[in-house]
């Protein structure tokens, strides 16, 4: 029987927030891969020598009870690696509810894989313009944009699943159950006295007396990513160590890693196939990055006549196919699923899920026809179904497009193998992000 012995192992909340910790790792030299689904034992004999492994979910889109069975379903996988750190990764913004999403509900499914009763949770991801300061979240609006708290950000404060109406991490994650939640100021990371390993002391015989432990860490310097790294090291000297955050988390371990290393860059070219982008993101930063695409002919997805009707199906299909036929790069944007009283919304998650299928037969016959190279996804929940009904099981670093965005190689048992995937979160990438991915333009 394969066994594979990690250092690392993370679980993503969303596709594209997972597989920003593959390329934080892979960038720095750590052998890792994001698994799509546990792997069979033939894809096992793969998976051998490699120091972190991630498995990429869709719990930021469930509800309570999906979530439990989503982590039941894996959590046998995940123990049985025994990992010194076992992050589960959720998005910067910590977009979340105690409906949708819910972090508690994760990190209560995972506990049993814990093997030490401090679960610290870090907030903050510096690159991508997310800093947490005494437990309060501030978020940058695009990649260049203004910084602003959380609450009050014009896209996160107003999200249509999960929108983020407070703003101290310490109240949003107790809403949603969960215990034992406190703040680690950067400011004690300045006291004279301050040391890793008595914290990490203090903190086990809180858990010995009162349960299970969740420090908020501030994240809000490099110096911060350090300290973060420093207390988990020592806090998995004795064992498993369960911890949330974003990619920060990964940026923490790395800090303590003596042969990190910057990688080569294996290389993102520019396309000789025409490049497919679906978006499903409905963020005013990805609409300005459409608008902004003169590469690609844009072509409107309606999820309303998606859902109801087979002949609209049928005939986009095959407009699609056409255009990429001619050798045109092709853009498919979603629409609002609200349009209007004669036309009832449907729920994001349907929308989502509709748009997978129809992107499924797209690329099946592309590749098929070795049309198709290149694929770009805009979107997290789009991300994460869209994966899963292409049936791949794993990817592979390939290379940065933008802070937060990396290009992916795909493995899979059919003509998926080998394709190129980007997936990006509505809130990332430059204003001409998507003329970067049909040009292969690295960040």
């Amino acid at each position: 029987m394969t066994v594979l012995r990690p250092e690392y192992v993370w679980y993503g909340d969303d596709f594209t927030g997972a597989s920003d910790t593959l390329a934080t790792l892979s960038q720095s030299g750590v052998r890792a891969i994001l698994l799509l689904q546990a792997p069979s034992p033939h894809h096992l004999k793969r998976l051998q020598g490699l120091e972190a492994i991630g498995l990429a979910g869709a719990t930021r889109s469930l509800d309570c009870e999906q979530i439990r069975n989503s982590l039941k379903g894996v959590t046998p996988f995940l123990a049985s690696m025994q990992p010194k750190l076992l992050h589960y990764k959720i998005c910067s913004t910590f977009d979340s509810s105690p409906e949708i999403g819910n972090i508690a509900i994760a990190l209560e499914c995972l506990r049993p894989l814990a093997q030490v009763a401090v679960s610290p949770v870090l907030g903050g991801q510096i690159n991508l313009g997310r800093y947490c300061v005494f437990a309060t979240l501030f978020a940058q609006a695009g990649q260049d944009g203004q910084v602003y708290r959380i609450d009050r950000h014009p896209t996160m404060g107003s999200h249509p699943v999960t929108p983020m109406h407070e703003a101290d991490l310490l109240l949003h994650l107790q809403a949603q159950g969960l215990k034992n939640v406190f703040s680690l100021p950067w400011t004690e990371y300045q006291k004279t006295d301050y040391e890793a390993n008595k914290q990490s002391k203090q903190w086990q015989e809180q858990a010995a007396e009162h349960g299970h432990q969740h420090p908020l860490l501030d994240i809000a310097c490099e110096a911060d990513i350090a300290q973060a790294g420093a207390l988990l090291k020592v806090l998995s000297q004795n064992g498993t160590v369960l911890t949330a955050g974003s990619s920060s988390v990964a940026q923490a371990y790395l800090s303590q890693r003596p042969d990190t290393f910057a990688q080569p860059v294996t290389g993102l070219h520019a396309s000789t196939q025409p490049v497919l982008i679906l978006v499903g993101s409905q963020s005013p930063i990805t609409a300005q990055q459409v608008a902004r695409c003169q590469q690609a002919d844009i072509f409107e997805l309606d999820p309303y006549e998606l859902h109801h009707s087979p002949s609209y199906v049928t005939k986009l299909h095959a407009t699609v196919i056409n255009n990429v036929r001619k050798g045109r790069h092709t853009l498919l944007q979603t629409k609002p699923a609200n349009q209007g009283p004669s036309r009832p919304t449907l729920p994001t998650q349907l929308v989502a899920e509709d748009s997978a299928q129809f992107l499924r037969h797209l690329v099946k016959q592309l590749r098929l026809e070795h049309r198709l190279s290149r694929l770009c996804i805009a979107g997290g929940d789009t991300s994460s179904l869209s994966t899963q009904a292409l049936g791949i099981w794993g990817l592979s670093y390939l290379d940065l497009v933008s802070p937060g965005v990396a290009a992916c190689i795909c493995h899979g048992d059919d003509e998926i193998d080998g394709l190129e995937l980007v997936l990006k979160g509505g809130q990332m990438g430059p204003a001409d992000f998507f003329d970067r991915v049909i040009e292969g333009t690295s960040y």
